[in-house]
């Protein structure tokens, strides 16, 4: 092949890749007739006079390849010249049936990324199949025939081998590989499962073996040796099939064979969980169980393998992740049905099975036994408890997890200095245990940070694994506070959860790193993560020179090596033992996520099966019942729709509604018939992740080609029925996310800390912006699945949200500029790090002032205000219109001393019982209602936040009254409590307990704590937009004037960023006017937070803002103002504030500075930005 140091100019004719969602796409010069494809991802570009299928000679192909391609390193792109070819033959594609595609199939492996080309490319090259002379190569368009409206997903597959990736890279050194990659030290996984099996030996107890962390047969073997058994455990089915013949050759050298599938049988793994067991025979499959519920599918599997299943009954010792406790294993007579099913050959039960993590967040190798010990123990009693109800044998106690596993190597050491060793030996002869763990052949930080092995040594002497990455850049000249370099590896590369021995997420290894050693006592850590990238630095606070270079190659541990693996679809193998450099590859290991034989059996039938099914379906269906069923809502699902996630058919459900009223401050209530269509999909790699999904569908008469995706408020990450009937009401699907909570009521408060007391990245994550772009993803294809249509007519994409449904729109323009058409932003909350903890500022100030008003007093106080501020907008109609001038009108000296009386109010769930109120207006009470106003600033009198406008209701200086004192107190407020309670004191409490010693500078920095810990999720204040304006998105957002809850001033901030960012070079007022091609702000008047005001009942609310987008969207008509529902008819957008003139009869939307000033804040307590 040409050499990639030398780049071939101006060649008559070349292909330029380019990058579409990661896969390379070759385009054909518009000048040539003739083009060759090589791979191309997912995606290709036929030559003239083709309907899809490409067929050629590759033996021509690959000589004109050798000597026409060029790579350029550094343009990042593929020259390659077309010289004339021979031996090509071109079909139309509706002459090539499945018969055909089948017989042109051999072993197929898909390359999914742009980083892995250079290896399919390499395969192909080295690959026998490509040195027949024959049709080697197929490439097939997503149309069937022209009459199939449905349009699936094009498929291109290189054909090769895996045996044709080892040929092409061992021998190779690792620098040379297409990065990011795993890699693997070979050498430390055989050291980990030899010292494990002697342990075993040793300690004569048995021994299951998890694959779920490497997935390869390769270690597997090395995990089960030469021992007489050979007990596995898969966490999916797909797994198990890639260890059929590994368990067929050591079952035929006569040993005994077993596979546990690890978690609770479901339904639709039963047929090939069948399969296997037939394959590998009687006693060779086990499942779990721990629920009755689950015993018809196990008798099923009974049936269908032809044999009893052996079973686990799941015991939960304290992890809650799985299982029973002790005390309930007999559940609705689990044990009892279990007896019978065994009685009638259903079923053979093994024992009791228990896996606890809670070692994960241990750091001693006593607290790694001691878990062990509990556990044993945990099941021990559950044994005993039950006895009469169990078979009369000795079962198997199986527990376990890498820590405590890994810590009964300390029971090898006769001078062993820990109780815990003695007591847990002690255990283990009385007991008949089986052990099992997973991860430990390779480790990981979250393992090695356990510190469960007395033994252990430098971190990369115990660590298998390395993601191989290159230095983007680095940043050792004053650039950033302290020295750091960039990495060509984020998220996607390296995972992100957390470990708790360090605050980031991977280390950097010493491997060729200039100055630093393994036994170093500084090391480079990433610190912060993006998607693609990360951020070195110094783990302590060193100000020493980073020392990495431009285009280094380097190698990073992750923290979780499952989750890491997940994202590669095989691993390159170095052996340390002979070659310390631990450069040159030595074998390749494919993942079980890359098998074969599955893409095989989905490319030869899924494509023709689909596309025929679904143009049957458009044939026939004309009305909601026909769409309203499980059997077509299956067959519309959107199974390959996003890359790492399995849509589970066996979860959809769905229901017809008829005669529904909806009714809401957000559209016209309404009354319509719709399909409730609601199913689960999981992360491919995340155990135990389970995401449901809701969409309402209308009757297809009413349907218009439009997808709704709905946000929630609060900690909640959906509103309900309350928000998605807005979809249906204007002739689209709505959707709603329950972000893989649990359930569509669980908020994320009640998930955002795992059981170590650590943050719930992935539900974090969820929260912060994925659920919502899953959810668009889905919703999108299975409208178009539902409704067949066709793949040239589009579908308008929406969202509506207020709140945290606000910024959860915002995420989506922000991070996916070409997901939705539209987007009503109401109220968002931006900036969860400051917003939040801004709602105890009112609670401080009363704390320092030592004042506490009664309901009554700030009642008053709010009626007398809006009094006083209603007539500054030119008419009198109990709505302050304009807040902005009511602080310069406002007459305190009539407020001081102003009686206000109440009757006594009764206690309910939501507020505790008040008594009859009178009194006067005291001065103490204006001086906290001022401070209030004036909003939170530092010791050194600096801003740090917006203030709320006048005439919004008092709820963060709401106090409660005590009846054994007679007087008010302080209510801390739960918005803000929560969220430093769960965020950052990591505990899981609905509140703070008290305010002590909390000032207004703790109030700062908690605030610039939470944005570095949670900056990339919470705020969302990305002021770029330009993508979306390109993509032609278009967004109204709304904010009520007098909210309580978020500032008003927020949104204007926002709104003013992006006008800054976007067009740096034109004044305000020009500015204003591009801005509003594709953003216009509304500030609603009297409006409170996403609703009513009790104290302006009046005021408006644009119940129809969906509908005015669409119009803007679809006909291009764009709102100069927004209708209201209320006593206000029409609402100006920002900059232009509303006016009355002619004694309130006349309204214009004037261009007032002084106004647009009050809403600008100089936040200068802050060093950076705040947009």
């Amino acid at each position: 092949m040409a050499s990639t140091d030398q780049v071939q100019t101006s060649p008559p004719s070349i292909f330029r890749p380019r990058i579409r969602d990661g896969m390379i796409v070759v385009r054909r010069p518009a000048n040539r007739n003739d083009a060759a494809i090589f791979w191309t991802g997912t995606y290709f570009i036929p030559p003239n006079g083709t309907n899809g299928a490409i067929f050629m000679d590759f033996p021509a192909f690959l000589a004109d390849l050798e000597a026409h391609f060029q790579y350029d390193p550094y343009l990042d792109e593929i020259h390659y010249q077309i010289p004339s070819l021979s031996e090509r033959l071109a079909l139309d594609a509706a002459q090539i049936g499945p018969n055909d595609i089948q017989s042109l199939q051999p072993e197929i492996g898909i390359v999914r990324t742009y980083s892995q080309w250079v290896a399919a490319l390499g395969a192909m090259q080295a690959s026998h199949l490509m040195r027949r002379s024959s049709i080697e190569y197929v490439l097939r368009s997503g149309m069937v025939t022209s009459s199939v409206r449905h349009r699936v997903q094009p498929v291109a597959a290189a054909q090769f081998c895996i045996e044709d990736l080892q040929q092409f890279y061992i021998g190779k050194d690792i620098s040379d590989v297409p990065k990011p990659a795993a890699v693997l030290d070979v050498a430390i996984i055989r050291r980990h499962c030899e010292t494990m099996l002697r342990t075993i030996k040793t300690l004569g107890v048995g021994f299951r073996v998890h694959v779920k962390s490497h997935k390869t047969p390769e270690i597997a073997k090395l995990q089960v040796g030469d021992s007489t058994e050979a007990n596995f455990i898969a966490s999916t089915v797909m797994e198990i099939e890639m260890m059929i013949p590994l368990l067929q050759n050591l079952k035929q050298k006569g040993r005994k064979i077993n596979i546990l599938y690890g978690i609770p049988l479901v339904p639709s793994q039963v047929p090939l969980l069948a399969k296997a067991a037939r394959e590998l025979g009687e006693n060779s499959i086990t499942v779990m169980i721990d629920h009755p519920d689950q015993l018809p599918y196990l008798e099923k599997l009974s049936s269908l393998a032809g044999h009893p299943t052996c079973v686990f009954v799941k015991v939960d010792t304290g992890y809650h992740r799985a299982g029973l406790p002790p005390v309930s294993l007999n559940k609705n007579g689990l044990l009892e049905k279990l007896a019978s099913a065994e009685e009638i050959g259903g079923a053979r039960l093994l024992g009791l099975y228990s896996h606890s993590s809670l070692s994960y967040s241990g750091t001693t190798p006593e607290q790694a036994m001691g878990h062990l010990i509990s556990e044993i123990r945990g099941c021990k009693d559950a044994l005993e408890t039950n006895l009469h109800l169990l078979p009369k044998r000795e079962l198997i106690i199986s527990v376990g997890a890498t820590p405590q596993v890994v810590s009964s190597q300390n029971l090898l050491r006769d001078d062993s200095p820990y109780a815990e060793a003695r007591e847990l030996k002690a255990l283990l002869r009385e007991t008949n245990v089986e052990l099992h763990a997973g991860v430990y052949p390779i480790l990981d930080m979250q393992q090695f940070s356990t510190n469960a092995s007395a033994d252990a040594g430098f971190l990369e002497d115990e660590i298998a694994i390395a993601v191989l990455t290159e230095v983007c850049s680095v940043y050792n000249d004053g650039e950033r506070e302290k020295p750091e370099a960039l990495l060509a590896a984020g998220t996607l590369a390296l995972g992100r959860e957390p470990c708790p021995s360090y605050s980031g997420w991977g280390v950097v290894s010493s491997w060729q790193l200039d100055g630093v050693t393994k036994a170093s006592s500084e090391r480079l850590v990433v610190k912060r993560i993006s998607q693609e990238h990360a951020i070195v630095t110094w783990e302590s606070e060193s100000q020493a020179k980073i020392p990495l270079r431009i285009g280094q190659v380097v190698k990073v541990h992750p923290n979780h090596a499952c989750v890491t693996g997940a994202f590669y679809g095989w691993y390159f193998v170095v052996d340390s033992d002979q070659d310390t450099e631990t450069s040159r590859i030595v074998d390749v290991w494919v993942r079980a996520r890359g098998c074969v034989e599955r893409v095989q059996s989905i490319m030869r039938y899924s494509l023709w099966a689909y596309s025929l099914v679904l143009a049957s379906a458009a044939a026939t269906t004309t009305s909601l019942s026909d769409i309203c069923t499980t059997a077509y809502a299956k067959k519309a699902l959107p199974i390959d729709a996003i890359q790492g996630v399995t849509v589970d058919p066996s979860s959809i459900s769905t229901s017809l509604v008829t005669n529904f009223t909806a009714s809401s401050i957000f559209y016209p209530t309404s009354t319509f018939d719709y399909c409730n269509v609601t199913f689960a999909y999981s992360h491919d790699g995340i155990d135990g992740d389970i995401v449901h999904v809701q969409y309402w569908l209308p009757a297809p008469g009413k349907f218009k080609n439009r997808y709704v995706s709905t946000g929630g408020g609060g900690w909640a990450i959906n509103s309900g029925s309350s928000s998605i009937p807005t979809g249906v009401i204007v002739g689209g699907v709505g959707g709603l996310t329950d972000g893989g909570f649990g359930s569509f009521t669980t908020e994320f408060s009640s998930v955002a800390l795992l059981e170590n007391g650590t943050i719930n990245w992935q539900a974090t994550y969820m929260f912060g912006y994925q659920a919502q772009h899953e959810l668009a993803i889905l919703g999108k294809q299975l409208t178009r699945n539902i409704y067949n249509v066709p793949s040239n007519e589009k579908i308008y994409s929406y969202y509506q949200g207020c709140s945290e449904g606000g910024r959860g729109g915002w995420s989506q323009v922000q991070r996916f500029p070409d997901q939705f058409d539209g987007v009503v932003a109401g109220a968002p909350a931006f900036r969860w790090a400051q917003q939040q903890t801004n709602h105890l500022t009112g609670n401080v100030i009363q704390k320092n002032l030592n004042y506490y008003s009664p309901s009554c007093e700030l009642e008053k106080i709010m009626n007398m205000t809006v009094a006083s501020c209603d007539p500054l907008d030119g008419k009198t109609d109990g709505i302050v219109s304009r807040s902005d001038m009511c602080l310069k009108h406002l007459n305190w000296d009539s407020i001081l001393g102003a009686s206000y009386s109440c009757p006594a109010v009764s206690g309910s769930a939501f507020a505790g019982a008040t008594p009859a109120q009178t009194g006067k207006v005291s001065a103490k009470a204006i001086e906290v209602i001022k401070a209030f106003w004036e909003g939170l600033h530092d010791s050194d009198g600096k801003r740090v936040y917006f203030s709320y406008q006048p005439g919004s209701t008092f709820d963060d200086l709401q106090g409660t009254y005590d009846s054994s004192t007679d007087s008010w107190k302080l209510d801390i407020s739960g918005l803000g409590g929560m969220w430093i309670g769960l965020f950052i004191d990591l505990l899981q409490e609905t509140n703070i307990p008290t305010l002590d010693g909390v000032t207004y500078d703790t109030l700062k920095e908690w605030m610039i704590l939470s944005q570095k810990k949670y900056g990339d999720i919470f705020q969302t204040t990305y002021p770029d937009l330009s993508d979306f304006q390109a993509a032609g998105g278009k967004v109204i957002h709304v904010h009520g004037e007098q909210d309580y809850s978020i500032p008003t001033a927020s949104s204007v901030r926002y709104w003013n960023s992006v006008r800054e960012v976007m067009f740096p070079n034109k004044s305000y007022t020009a500015g204003a006017a591009a801005l509003d091609d594709f953003y216009r702000l509304f500030l609603i008047p009297g409006v409170g937070h996403c609703g009513t005001n009790e104290y302006q009942p009046g005021a408006p609310w644009p119940q129809t803002t969906l509908q005015t987008l669409i119009e803007w969207v679809e006909n291009g008509k764009a709102p100069a103002t927004l209708a209201g529902s209320g006593d206000i008819e029409t609402m100006c957008r920002w900059p232009l504030r509303p006016l009355w003139t002619s004694n309130g009869k006349k309204f214009q939307c004037v261009h007032d500075q002084e106004s647009i000033d009050s809403f600008s804040y100089d936040l200068d307590a802050y060093k950076l930005p705040v947009y």
